[in-house]
């Protein structure tokens, strides 16, 4: 197959450092069906730099694009037009793109799920799948949908927990597709260190200010990694609780967050919202790591109570902190095994291959009826 894979415009694909789940899911994807013979496109940032797989880059850095939320912020406040470097545009003449070399392609895949793509994905002849990495339903996806405005957009969850949150707004999730991690490159551990780990992306509602919390109720030193999206809360409710026990490790590589994960006590997953997925919670596993977190979004699939950690309602704080007292009954091997039988990469790469397949096929069968 001649497969297009569209990244996010605002975040790079790079080698071994990833700013997100669906960072991750572009290169991990794109890598492994070409390992498996099919012809593999990324379209990505100026600055994205993947090894081995050929990139058609947009002529912004991920850093330039500015983030939209609707078309009236394609103008700029004083009136002069459109603004280049904004989200949508950008997207915009991405799909323009595209749509030149859309002959060149069996099937697209697309990572950045708004409401946009699935405008645009309407207008190509070849089947146009997005994957869900969010909960967030964008009223605009909702109101394509209800006017009956939307074809040839295919859409598949990472989570049956995602996939609910979509098909009650009305919008047909046609599969579910979990995330699977290549356990060879991931190093575990059958003995911990003294500290406990948070990682991820440092904005309120990844909870790290609730990772601190529970360190300092019990004493203990912990670990923070991950980059600093959002500098004020970072100012304001990470820097000041900084110390030689509480420490910002900073922006790791893939192998240093793993090495990392590796000998914590625990991976503290605090986050505030419905997680689509939780790929840092997995990571966590596959390290032999439990992983102590929010009964929100797809936490529970991954996370079975009392096997590979412990789940609790959300902000029951006093919860978390019982459970870090009695993580050691939680066998660390027996988390790096169910990981690996649950969600190998495998798994992963021969559902989202079988599922091209037969997108491809239904087309070619709907033409023939024409």
């Amino acid at each position: 197959m001649r497969i297009a894979i569209l990244a996010p415009v605002y975040a790079p694909i790079f080698e071994k450092v990833d700013f997100g789940g669906a960072e991750w899911f572009v290169k991990t994807l794109g890598r492994e069906l070409q390992e498996r013979g099919h012809k593999i496109t990324i379209f990505a940032s100026k600055d994205s730099d993947v090894r081995g797989i050929p990139l058609h880059r947009h002529p912004f850095e991920s850093n330039e694009v500015k983030r939209s939320v609707s078309l009236g912020r394609l103008y700029e406040d004083s009136g002069s037009g459109f603004d280049p470097a904004d989200e949508l545009f950008v997207q915009t003449q991405l799909f323009i793109t595209l749509r030149k070399m859309e002959s060149d392609f069996d099937v697209i895949h697309n990572s950045s799920p708004n409401w946009f793509a699935a405008f645009c994905g309407s207008n190509f002849h070849v089947p146009f799948e997005t994957r869900l990495h969010t909960t967030v339903v964008q009223g605009e996806l909702k109101a394509l949908f209800a006017a009956g405005s939307v074809e040839n957009f295919h859409l598949v969850a990472n989570s049956h927990s995602t996939a609910k949150i979509y098909r009650e707004a009305g919008l047909p999730v046609e599969a579910t597709i979990y995330n699977g991690l290549d356990f060879n490159e991931m190093p575990w551990s059958a003995d911990a260190s003294d500290y406990l780990v948070w990682a991820g992306r440092l904005v309120p509602h990844k909870g790290a200010h609730l990772a601190i919390e529970v360190a300092k109720e019990m004493d203990l030193p912990l670990k923070i990694a991950g980059r600093v999206q959002d500098v004020d809360y970072f100012e304001r409710q990470i820097k000041p609780h900084l110390s030689d026990k509480i420490e910002h490790v900073g922006f790791l590589t893939r192998p240093e967050v793993f090495k990392l994960m590796s000998r914590a006590i625990c991976f503290l997953q605090m986050s505030q919202v419905q997680e689509s997925f939780g790929l840092a919670t997995l990571e966590a596993l596959a390290t032999g790591t439990p992983v102590i977190g929010f009964n929100l979004g797809a936490t529970s699939e991954i996370v079975v109570d009392g096997k590979v950690g412990f789940i609790l309602e959300k902000d029951d704080l006093e919860g978390v902190c019982n459970c870090v007292g009695k993580i050691y009954k939680i066998s660390r091997r027996y988390c790096r095994e169910y990981s690996e039988k649950t969600f190998p990469l495998k798994k992963m790469i021969d559902s989202y291959e079988v599922y091209f397949e037969e997108l491809i096929d239904r087309q070619l069968r709907s033409r023939e009826k024409r």
